[in-house]
């Protein structure tokens, strides 16, 4: 069964009142079962909820969304109820935008830990990956290669002086689940030859290659950051080869991962 997530923060339920109710609260067991019992107790139905709890934070961030259809009074005697919550620190509230619409415009910019983040939609990643091979051909597919092999290092050297792994091997099982959370794929190591410097990577729902039909394998930037995050890992160049891709029917991609012979 799919678990798939909705990040996007936008609710559109046309012919609805949805208005967005954005909280900052202690982080401190019970917080939510009040502000979710407030809501019902003025018969207000939670569309959706977005939590956000930085590390090594006191505080936590809360974006609700709620349908308020015929009931608007109700909701600022909710909202009422909600301030007067123990540990409730701030409460900010936004009418829809368009009918039937409700965007969390309390919340910007985006991270991911410490670093800044932008939303890349499969439909812009696609684009910017099709454009560069129509308009460049092989030096499109290149260049995205070797802007993945920069990306790849850049995502291991990170892990290890933000987090400070001890281990070099739990270094690569965090970037490979952070790809993961950031939606490129789902990153298994199949094998791992760490004095050989080879490996076999599968990436099940690629999203360069997903939905893609071609008459060899596709990846070229999600190959790249493999090669860059297994170079840095094994403290040698390295580089990937796709060897099964969804493009060409298969069930997954596959990568081999070893030392050039150049």
């Amino acid at each position: 069964m799919e678990r798939s997530l909705d990040v996007g923060r936008i609710v559109y339920r046309p012919g609805r009142v949805i208005y967005t109710v954005a909280l900052k609260v202690e982080d401190r067991p019970g917080m939510l079962q009040a502000i979710s019992a407030a809501f019902a107790s003025h018969g207000i139905n939670i569309v959706n909820t977005v939590v956000s709890n930085p590390s090594q934070s006191d505080a936590a961030s809360l974006v609700f969304f709620v349908d308020v259809t015929g009931k608007e009074k109700e909701l600022e005697k909710a909202v009422g109820d909600i301030r007067n919550i123990n540990g409730i620190l701030d409460v900010r509230v936004s009418k829809p935008l368009i009918d039937g619409l409700a965007v969390d415009v309390f919340h910007f910019p985006l991270y991911i830990g410490s670093e800044r983040v932008a939303i890349l939609t499969e439909m812009v990643l696609k684009a910017l990956s099709r454009g560069m091979r129509e308009k460049f051909g092989t030096a499109g597919e290149a260049y995205l290669f070797y802007a993945g092999m920069d990306m790849g290092r850049a995502f291991f050297k990170k892990a290890l002086t933000e987090y400070r792994f001890s281990r070099r091997r739990d270094a690569l099982h965090f970037v490979l689940l952070e790809l993961k959370v950031a939606g490129w794929g789902d990153f298994e190591i199949k094998s791992l030859d760490e004095k050989g410097g080879e490996a076999t990577i599968v990436v099940r729902d690629n999203i360069e290659c997903r939905g893609v039909k071609s008459d060899k394998p596709y990846s070229a930037l999600v190959r790249g950051i493999i090669s860059g995050i297994f170079s840095e890992y094994l403290g040698r160049l390295v580089v990937a080869k796709e060897t099964s891709c969804l493009s060409l029917g298969h069930n997954h991609c596959e990568f081999r991962v070893a030392q050039p012979f150049f």
